[in-house]
């Protein structure tokens, strides 16, 4: 691949090429919201704050919805050096604007190696999976990711966070919903991993800001309009896919 000074590196189903970064930074705008509006209750949703936690499935874990975006109750929530380890199949279905789990700072969350365990998401700005600050750590094993809003990322590694995927599936439907992104330090690793992104601007897997995504196996589909894209890095951001295949638009190829 070329170096591109000062642009953006996509690889896309017409190749590698390079772009003013203005032309496809709106498919990339992670949202972030510091704080959660409210710590759920036990009965709504599980939260580690602290301490060690096991969810046994199969069950499924409901929140309510929110009342605007950021302010949404995700239905798994590690805080504070907590931990939650699921062992059999869960379903995670938050309410509206309510991320599916999400691992802050020095916690941990492990979504066991059951087939079947499921997180959906659904309204602005909600994101399947997310580890969030240094120390942060999600592991997820036999999984599909599944999110519907605009700006909802099916998983993202940010400020030193570290996601794990292994034999599972990312779908994004919304417009600028990405499926996988490393930023600001953010490392993902994916091993038989699919990711599907319909939306308009929706990029399957990006590294930005210093991010590390690593793809070993699985496929990269994208079919949304605009400047969609398949595996983009830009901004010392990097990006190595392994035997993986990439369709776009008519055509499919592989790394």
């Amino acid at each position: 691949m070329g170096r591109c000074l000062g642009q953006l590196v996509v690889l896309s189903s017409v190749g590698a090429n390079c772009r003013p970064a203005s032309a496809v930074w709106a498919a990339l705008i992670v949202p972030l919201f510091a704080t959660i509006a409210a710590q759920p209750a036990a009965a709504q949703g599980v939260v580690a704050d602290g301490t060690a936690m096991t969810v046994t499935g199969p069950v499924t874990i409901t929140t309510p919805p929110g009342p605007q975006p950021g302010a949404g109750v995700p239905a798994l929530l590690a805080i504070n050096g907590g931990s939650i380890t699921s062992s059999g199949p869960i379903s995670l279905e938050p309410g509206t604007f309510g991320l599916g789990a999400d691992a802050r700072t020095l916690s941990s969350i492990t979504i066991g190696s059951s087939a079947g365990s499921t997180i959906t998401t659904q309204g602005f700005g909600t994101d399947g999976l997310r580890a969030l600050g240094p120390g942060s750590q999600i592991s997820a094993t036999d999984f599909k990711v599944m999110t519907s809003g605009n700006f909802s990322d099916g998983v993202l590694a940010q400020g030193g966070g570290v996601i794990l995927l292994q034999n599972g599936r990312v779908t994004t439907a919304g417009s600028n919903a990405n499926g996988l992104v490393a930023n600001v330090g953010g490392q993902i690793t994916a091993t038989n991993v699919d990711v599907v992104t319909t939306g308009g601007l929706g990029v399957a897997t990006a590294a930005t800001n210093g991010g590390q995504l690593t793809i070993n196996g699985g496929t990269v589909t994208t079919s949304g309009g605009g400047d969609a894209a398949g595996i983009m890095a830009f901004n010392a951001g990097r990006a190595v896919a392994t035997g993986t295949t990439y369709c776009g638009l008519s055509r499919c190829r592989r790394f």
